[in-house]
């Protein structure tokens, strides 16, 4: 297996240990993105991929301030959403940004080792350190 070595670190690595300033920085940037048309757009070709079903459960890691995690909650077909970050200062923001939303929960934590309390929904891989894993609850 290669090994890559790069210049630049990625503040992603350690998220949930950066510096207020960073993360409020980050949250900007992140929310500054999700709301460009061409973002949005692309977001929601991958939501028509999904092939969401009534009653559809989605797990989103590494939701970060919740921006995806809300488009997803705003659906129809979706009965719950759940965002998964390591980050307290994402989460805190993506909880204040989520304000009244009753389908959306978000919870601390890694891929790896998710809280149980998330288990209804199975992480697969996606292209954005992302994953949203539809299920349907059977007719």
């Amino acid at each position: 297996m290669a090994s890559y070595t790069f210049g630049v670190p990625d503040v992603y690595l350690t998220i949930a240990d950066a510096q207020p300033a960073v993360i409020d920085e980050l949250v900007r940037v992140l929310e500054l993105r999700a709301a460009d048309p061409q973002q949005q757009a692309m977001r929601d070709a991958y939501f028509a991929d999904l092939g969401l079903g009534t009653g559809a459960h989605a797990l989103e890691v590494g939701c970060g301030t919740g921006a995806v995690t809300r488009a997803l909650a705003a659906l129809p077909e979706t009965e719950s959403v759940v965002g998964l970050d390591p980050s307290p200062g994402f989460l805190a923001a993506a909880q204040e940004l989520s304000a009244g939303i009753a389908k959306l929960d978000f919870v601390e934590g890694r891929r790896r080792r998710f809280p149980s309390k998330t288990a209804r929904s199975t992480p697969s891989s996606s292209t954005r350190r992302c994953a949203m894993c539809p299920t349907r609850t059977s007719p």
